[in-house]
C-alpha cells in the first residue's frame, strides 16, 4: 500500500500522489499531468524538462561553449562599434540662417505632490524660421518651428545621470546642422528613494504591516473596521478615488480610527500589458501625465473631504508596474508599496474552483504556516476591503488571523512606521 501524506497546498487532504519534481504530496486538485508524470505546478514541470534537456546536451557541452563564445564576441564587438557611432544626425556646414542668441535655463518645481525636475527649453532665434529638431540622449523627441523669433519646446523632465540635449535644423537641400547642444547631469536622492518599490522591510523586530486595498465596492468594509477597532489595530488602507467618492462616511471613519490612508489610483486602471501578453510594457494611454492625473485626483478628493492629504504611498492597481511608471509616480511625490512574497491572501479570488481560491480558514492557515517556515518580520500582508464572494467571506476570520499572529509575538504597524523603524533597512 502506497504511503500517504498531506497535500503541500491543502494540508487537510491526504494523498499518495507526489510531484515528480519536488516529491511533495499533492491532492487531485493540485495535480497537473505532463508527459505521463504528475507535477504540482507548471513551473516544476518546466524545471524538470530543462534538467532533462541539459542531460541530453551534456555530450555537446564543448561545442555549446564555443558557439556562445562566438555570439558573445559578436555582441561585444557590435557594442564597441556602436559607441563610436554618432548618436545625433551627422553635422554639416553651419547654417547661415540661424544664430543662437540665448540658451536654456533650468526651472525647479517642488509643490506638495510634485517633485518634477525638468528643463524649459526656450531659444531666441534670428534668421529664417526653419523647423528645429530636438534630440535627447540620442533619441529624436519632436520638431518645432520658431514663432516670432522664439523657439519653445516646453518642459523636458530629467532622467538620472547625464541628459544630453541637442538641437538640429535642416536646409533646403536636406542637410542637417547643429544649432545648440548641452548636457545636464541630474541626480536626486529623493527621487531615487521614491522610485524604488517597497515590498518588505528587513528587521530583527517581530512587526509587520497588514494592508487593505479599496477599489469601488465596500462589502465587508464596516466589519473590517469594527474588527480592527476592537483590537486597537492601525493599518494602511489604499483607496481609489472612486471609493472616496462613493463612501465618504467610511473614509471619515477610517480617519477617526487612526488608520494610514494611501493612494490606489483614481479609477483602478490596468497600467501595463500584463493581462494581455504577460509583459510589463506600459499601455498605450499610460504616460507621465496620465500617471500624475490618476494619483493627484484621489488626493484632491481626499483633501476636500478631510482637509488633509493622503500618505505619500501608492499601490498600483493589479500590481502592474514598470520602471517608467515608478519614476513618473515618484516625480509626483508617491512611493510604491506592494506586498511581500507569498503575502497575498488571495481573498480577492471569488471562483471556488480556482487553484488560487482559499477558504477563510485556509487564509489563516497560510499565514500561520508561512510564519512557521520563514517568519513574518517586516512583511507586508495584502487583503481587500470588499469581496465578490457569495459566501466564505475572508473578512470573517480577520480577528482570528490577528489574534493568532499576536499570540506568536507579532506587532502590527502601518507601512510608514514599518519603513521608518530605527532598526529597519528597506528591502533591496
Amino acid at each position: 500500500m502506497a504511503k500517504k501524506g498531506h497535500c503541500k497546498n491543502h494540508p487537510e487532504k491526504e494523498t499518495a500522489r507526489r510531484c515528480f519534481y519536488c516529491k511533495e504530496y499533492i491532492c487531485s486538485a493540485c495535480q497537473q499531468k505532463h508527459e505521463h508524470h504528475l507535477f504540482c505546478s507548471r513551473s516544476h514541470y518546466y524545471r524538470w524538462k530543462a534538467e532533462q534537456i541539459l542531460v541530453r546536451l551534456k555530450p555537446y557541452r564543448a561545442w555549446i561553449f564555443i558557439v556562445l563564445f562566438i555570439i558573445l564576441s559578436d555582441i561585444l564587438l557590435y557594442a564597441l562599434l556602436k559607441q563610436k557611432a554618432p548618436v545625433s544626425p551627422p553635422p554639416a556646414a553651419p547654417a547661415d540662417t540661424i544664430a543662437v542668441v540665448d540658451s536654456s535655463w533650468i526651472k525647479m518645481d517642488t509643490t506638495h505632490t510634485a517633485f518634477d525636475y525638468g528643463l524649459q527649453i526656450k531659444i531666441k532665434m534670428e534668421g529664417k524660421a526653419r523647423p528645429v529638431l530636438l534630440w535627447k540622449n540620442g533619441v529624436f523627441q519632436e520638431s518645432r518651428k520658431p514663432k516670432n523669433g522664439l523657439l519653445d519646446f516646453g518642459t523636458y523632465y530629467f532622467s538620472s545621470g547625464a541628459n544630453r540635449f541637442s538641437l538640429w535644423t535642416m536646409d533646403d537641400k536636406g542637410q542637417s546642422s547643429l544649432v545648440d547642444s548641452f548636457t545636464v547631469q541630474f541626480n536626486s536622492a529623493r527621487l531615487d528613494f521614491l522610485a524604488k518599490p517597497l515590498s518588505r522591510v528587513y528587521t530583527s523586530e517581530k512587526k509587520l504591516a497588514l494592508t487593505f486595498d479599496g477599489g469601488s465596492a465596500a462589502k465587508g468594509t464596516l466589519h473590517i473596521l469594527d474588527t480592527l477597532k476592537s483590537r486597537n489595530l492601525k493599518c494602511t488602507l489604499f483607496l481609489t478615488g472612486d471609493f472616496i467618492k462613493r463612501y465618504p462616511a467610511l473614509v471619515r471613519r477610517m480617519i477617526a480610527d487612526g488608520h494610514e490612508l494611501g493612494n490606489h489610483s483614481m479609477h483602478h486602471p490596468h497600467l501595463t500589458n500584463l493581462e494581455i501578453d504577460g509583459s510589463s510594457k506600459s499601455r498605450s494611454y499610460v504616460n507621465r501625465r496620465y500617471i500624475k492625473k490618476e494619483l493627484s485626483e484621489p488626493d484632491s478628493l481626499f483633501y476636500i473631504l478631510s482637509g488633509i492629504h493622503l500618505a505619500p504611498l501608492w499601490r498600483a492597481p493589479f500590481g502592474e508596474l514598470n520602471r517608467d511608471i515608478l519614476r513618473w509616480a515618484a516625480e509626483a511625490g508617491w512611493k510604491h508599496t506592494g506586498w511581500s512574497l507569498k503575502c497575498d491572501s488571495w481573498d480577492w479570488v471569488a471562483d471556488s474552483t480556482s487553484q488560487l481560491y482559499r477558504t477563510p480558514q485556509e487564509i489563516v492557515t497560510h499565514f500561520e504556516q508561512l510564519e512557521n517556515k520563514q517568519g513574518l518580520n517586516g512583511r507586508i500582508l495584502l487583503m481587500h476591503l470588499s469581496s465578490e464572494r457569495k459566501k466564505d467571506f475572508p473578512y470573517t476570520v480577520l480577528g482570528r488571523l490577528i489574534d493568532s499572529l499576536r499570540s506568536r509575538g507579532y506587532r502590527f504597524v502601518t507601512v510608514s512606521r514599518l519603513l521608518t523603524g530605527e532598526k529597519a533597512v528597506a528591502a533591496k
